[in-house]
């Protein structure tokens, strides 16, 4: 909630997303970051999506030590990635 007086600054606007689409064809969990921030896990045999910036986008999956990536791309708004982990 807002002080009296004090007003909202308004939200900063970057253009529309890129899609990140995540396959984890392994049986692991894994763990997606994009861009470095933790973006959420891909379940087992799954095949999910997330979000970034558009822009050059950085991609990694990690389960324990195993890792995949990371992988750079160049993605625009309005676009998608395709992000594959196979064992």
């Amino acid at each position: 909630m807002l002080a009296r007086g004090a007003s909202e600054k308004p939200a900063k606007t970057r253009g529309y997303y890129c899609d990140v689409y995540v396959t984890n064809q392994t049986g692991y969990f894994i763990d997606i970051y994009v861009d470095g921030d933790w973006a959420g896990t891909a379940a087992p045999w799954s095949r999910t999506k997330t979000s970034a910036w558009p822009g050059h986008t950085t991609v990694f999956g990690q389960s324990g030590n195993i890792t995949w990536g990371p992988r750079n791309y160049r993605c625009g708004s309005n676009q998608y990635i395709d992000f594959l982990m196979t064992d």
